[in-house]
Order: C-alpha cells, then sequence, then structure tokens
C-alpha cells in the first residue's frame, strides 16, 4: 500500500452568476458570443477581467487553465475596437498585438478572434506564426490587419525586416501564457517586443499579461510591461513562505494507476480500451516523454485498437501531435481533433498549455512531468470552463514519491487499482481477441488474457520493419529523457531503479537492453539532446547512456519472466479432501 501524505485539492469556481450582457458590451458581441460560442454566462475570470479592461485599466490576469482567459480580453478588446470614430480599417494599421508561446494556441486564439470579430467585419485579425510561408505573411500585413496574433519569433522577425508592420498604432499589447513563454526561452524576445511597442506607441495603450502560475520571472516581465496594473485573481493566493498551491478545476477527477513497467503499455491499453469501449467513448489525450514515443505509440494503436473498433460504431481515430511535425500537419491535426466527437491524441508537452479543446473526457499521463505545474497543465486540457473531466498518470513503483511532490502543493490523487482496470475490459476479452488467437485457445484468468494481449501487441510490432524500427526508438529516447530529468525530480525519478529491460518490454521489444543499446550510435532518437524538450545540465552523457543501457541494474531483482500481477492465494489441500 502506497503511504501518500494527506491532503486536499484546491478548485475554484469556473462560472459566476454574470451574464456577458450584464456588461457594458455592444450587443452585437452579446449576440455572437450566444450565437457562435454557445455562452450567454461569464465565467469568474471573464466577470472580474472584463470591467477591468473596459476601464483601459493594465491587468495582471491570473487564473487556472481552461478557466476562459482568451474571452476575458478579446471580449473588451472588441467592444473598445469597435467605438473608435471614424470606423477601423485594414489600411489605418495594427491596433492589437497578442503574444503567445506556440503555433498551436496562435492558431486557436486567431480563430477565437476571427469567430469573435463576426460582430464587427471591419476589425480584421491575422495570425504570424513559424511554420508559415513569411512572403504570404507579409502579403497580409501589407493588406492590412487590425488584430495580431503571433508567436515572439515570428513577431520580431517581421518588426526587423517588414517595413510596413509598424506598433505606433498598436492600443493593445497582450502577453497570453506568460509563464510558458518565460519556460520556452523567450523573455528576451518578449521584452524586446514590449520596449519596441513603448518606442513606437507614443499614446497611452493597454497591456494585459495572463499566465496561470506568477513566477519571479513573470513577476518582472508584468513589472516592464504593465503601468500600475489591476491584479485579478480569482484563486486564493498561497500563504507567505509556502509552496505554491494549484487551483484545478472543480470538475476534474484525479487518479493514479502503479503498475509494474513491464505492464505500462498493458495498463495503457486498457485505460484507452475502457475509453473508448467500455464507456461512452469520447476524447481521450495521452501524454508521452518523447516524439519517438509519440511516433510509436500512434503507429500501435492505430494498426490494433483502430482497426479493431473500424468496423463497429465506436469507430476511433489515432492521431499524434509533436514539435518536428509541419506546421501544416499540426494544424491539420489539431482541427481534426477539436472537431471529432471521439478519438485519442498521442503528444508530449506540446499539447499541455493553452489548447482549448472541447469535449476531452479523459487525460492519460504516461510519464512524470519535469515539475509538478506540468502536472497541472496537462491535466487542464480536460474539465474546462466548468464541464466534467478525469486525469489518470501511470507510475511505476520506484515513482510513487511523486504523489507526495504533488500533495505539497495541496494535489489530491486518488488510487485506481490495476487489477479493477483489467477488470474491466476483461469482459471484452472475445470481441478484442477473437481476430487474432485461435479460436479453440481458452484464456481462463487475467493473467492469461494479459500475456495474450500482449503478444498480441509484441507480433504486431515484429511483424511489421518500421513498427519495430519505432518501438526501438521510442524505447532509447525514452531511457534518455528518464536519465534527464532535473535534479529536483531525481529522488522521484531515480534512473538507476529503472528496470531497462521490463521497459523494453512495455515497448514490446523482445531484444536485451545492451543489444537495442548498440543501436544508439548508430540510430540516434528524435531529441537526443533532451527527450523532455530540454537537456539538464548534470543529465547523463551518451556514453554513460549506452553502458547503462548495456547493463542491468544491480538493485532490480525482479524476474524478467515475472508477469507483474499479484497472483490471488490459492487454499491449500486438507488431508481429508
Amino acid at each position: 500500500e502506497v503511504d501518500v501524505k494527506p491532503t486536499e485539492s484546491k478548485s475554484e469556481p469556473v462560472f459566476s452568476s454574470s451574464q456577458f450582457a450584464d456588461f457594458d458590451v455592444h450587443p452585437h458581441l452579446v449576440s455572437c458570443l450566444r450565437d457562435r460560442f454557445g455562452i450567454t454566462t461569464a465565467t469568474e475570470v471573464q466577470k472580474l477581467a472584463i470591467p477591468v479592461l473596459l476601464d483601459g485599466r493594465d491587468a495582471l490576469i491570473k487564473s487556472h487553465t481552461g478557466s476562459g482567459k482568451t474571452l476575458a480580453y478579446a471580449v473588451p478588446m472588441l467592444h473598445r475596437l469597435q467605438e473608435i470614430r471614424p470606423k477601423l480599417s485594414r489600411a489605418g494599421g495594427i491596433r492589437a498585438v497578442v503574444i503567445v508561446p506556440t503555433r498551436e494556441l496562435a492558431l486557436q486564439t486567431y480563430e477565437c478572434f476571427e469567430k469573435l470579430s463576426k460582430a464587427c467585419t471591419w476589425i480584421v485579425p491575422g495570425v504570424l506564426m513559424g511554420g508559415e510561408k513569411k512572403k504570404s505573411e507579409k502579403a497580409r500585413i501589407r493588406k492590412g490587419l487590425v488584430i495580431v496574433v503571433g508567436t515572439p519569433g515570428r513577431l520580431i522577425d517581421h518588426l526587423e525586416r517588414t517595413e510596413s508592420f509598424s506598433l505606433a498604432k498598436a492600443d493593445w499589447l497582450v502577453i497570453d501564457e506568460a509563464d510558458r513563454l518565460l519556460e520556452l526561452g523567450f523573455e528576451e524576445s518578449v521584452s524586446k517586443i514590449v520596449s519596441l511597442w513603448k518606442e513606437q506607441h507614443l499614446a497611452d495603450g493597454t497591456s494585459v499579461l495572463l499566465s496561470a502560475t506568477l513566477s519571479k520571472g513573470v513577476e518582472r516581465l508584468a513589472g516592464l510591461t504593465l503601468n500600475n496594473p489591476t491584479t485579478v485573481d480569482v484563486a486564493t493566493e498561497a500563504g507567505a513562505g509556502e509552496l505554491e498551491e494549484f487551483v484545478l478545476p472543480a470538475g476534474l477527477s484525479q487518479y493514479y494507476v502503479q503498475t509494474p513497467v513491464k505492464l505500462a503499455q498493458m495498463a495503457l491499453c486498457c485505460l484507452l480500451l475502457d475509453a473508448c469501449v467500455v464507456t461512452d467513448g469520447g476524447k481521450v489525450i495521452v501524454f508521452l516523454a518523447t516524439q519517438d514515443s509519440v511516433d510509436f505509440q500512434q503507429a500501435l494503436f492505430s494498426s490494433i485498437l483502430g482497426v479493431m473498433l473500424e468496423d463497429t460504431d465506436r469507430r476511433v481515430d489515432f492521431v499524434k501531435l509533436h514539435g518536428d511535425m509541419t506546421q501544416h500537419d499540426r494544424a491539420e491535426v489539431f482541427r481534426k481533433f477539436r472537431d471529432a466527437s471521439a478519438g485519442v491524441l498521442f503528444t508530449t508537452d506540446v499539447a499541455s498549455r493553452g489548447l482549448d479543446v472541447p469535449q476531452v473526457d479523459l487525460i492519460v499521463q504516461c510519464c512524470v512531468p519535469l515539475r509538478p505545474e506540468d502536472y497541472v497543465h496537462r491535466a487542464g486540457r480536460t474539465a474546462r470552463i466548468g464541464a466534467k473531466g478525469r486525469v489518470v498518470i501511470l507510475l511505476f513503483p520506484s515513482e510513487v514519491g511523486f504523489l507526495d511532490v504533488l500533495a505539497d502543493h495541496k494535489i489530491k490523487v486518488d488510487k485506481m487499482e490495476l487489477k479493477e482496470l483489467l477488470c474491466k475490459v476483461y469482459a471484452l476479452k472475445q470481441q478484442i481477441l477473437e481476430a487474432r488467437t485461435d479460436p479453440g485457445q481458452k484464456l481462463k484468468t487475467m493473467e492469461d488474457f494479459v500475456t495474450t494481449l500482449q503478444l498480441i501487441f509484441e507480433n504486431e510490432v515484429y511483424a511489421e520493419q518500421e513498427l519495430l524500427a519505432m518501438a526501438k526508438k521510442g524505447f532509447l529516447s525514452h531511457v534518455r529523457s528518464y536519465a534527464s530529468y532535473p535534479r529536483a525530480m531525481r529522488e522521484v525519478v531515480s534512473f538507476r531503479a529503472l528496470h531497462l529491460g521490463h521497459l523494453a518490454k512495455a515497448y514490446c521489444l523482445r531484444e536485451t537492453p545492451s543489444t537495442l543499446g548498440a543501436q544508439w550510435a548508430s540510430e540516434p532518437p528524435k531529441g537526443a539532446t533532451g527527450g523532455h524538450g530540454h537537456r539538464d545540465a548534470r543529465a547523463k552523457t551518451d556514453e554513460e547512456i549506452r553502458e547503462l543501457v548495456g547493463r542491468q541494474s544491480p538493485k532490480v531483482k525482479i524476474s524478467e519472466y515475472d508477469s507483474g500481477l499479484v497472483a490471488s492465494k490459492k487454499k491449500k489441500k486438507s488431508k481429508n479432501s
């Protein structure tokens, strides 16, 4: 039994009692929110922020992910821009700039403005982001944009190289997901944009900074950007000297599954079967450690569960999203998953911030995040805007200390028994196995079922050379990422406690770790400078990784052939029986 520190999760209210019609905003905007967004009631953060921004005051907005922060600044921005007389035109220059950390969030924010601007069609929004052709972006800038949404690098590029791109008339500057911008190393770029805005725009403007957390870096950026701001904070701040208490949506249910390393693939499979088949389906987002792991899992589940469900009324698409994909492919996947009624998205932390995908029922975290706040951001992809949702994190026995880390931040996660999960899916054994096993095969026990299911996955991997190559790359990149956690997390995620042979089994591989490690030099996996997208200064070198992959840790004594399940105790026969 896992001994976890007692705690209670904090939640903040999402919806308020205020209607958008109660605010002093144009009736056309209220109608647009009702007809195109399907909302009439403001969330708490909207209730607090909209009056501040309608008054023209600067604002520092802190609220949990999924609380409706985008509309909290978009509605007052559109209202004030549509009030300007004579009416704004495309030829009149840029009047508002919104800085966001990722391309996906840029596209999503632009689409929000595009929909909202139907209430005032002369206000034209546009998006500038990496991955798009700069030539076509320059043409759009010359044609005229009133509101520009962009990523820092591309905005800097146009400010320095595009003559028609000026901030002289920009009355609004919004920095969204400020904490994420800093995490991704954009502090210098954002500071430069702020400085250029203040140089070029001589009149008083409105600046807004939004963040889920208030770190020293965020406060430093706020000091540079904002002028005597009003702080909008829905949740109660942590007390002085305490660790930050993260706030999660009230409708979020949180669970952990403690799984043996070698059963990690089966645990994930059963979670997806439970979500897609046993229950009413819906959308699932699966967070994985590396891009190679994402490629492998998406291909594997598409070829097994995707095919199995193809001829049923529970058809499910398995898609992927990570930073190594082209911008066109990322945008297509995002739109497809957002608009679908059911599906599974395999992704890295590129999708953990800001993305607003409706009706996500389940979040599965297959790896311990780099920091506890990353757990919160991943979990925040579900239970958005007052909805209900679940998050399940898979933990190896050596990783359960992460529960205490979460407890220190007032996050309580309940246990979901692995056997209970397997039992729910065991009822589907005939549907799952009938097309892939001997019809006469008897699956008398849960262990028989799990063993057969694992064999199906392994056979699929070894039947396709491309899939086998993906599995090997996924395993190697997972090993690398495991050795690259920041120092603060290494007591929780101990590389030497990881059974590499069992991890290979979790990737449906039959080779020994030493055989797989020999491929490291010839075929380095994606993100070889750090599977989580960064490289900690004290992380293992390539040579150390190859050495560790090639030998078994003496601390790990679990049998390679152990099923990982706790066998039920058999009663001893009495002498008289």
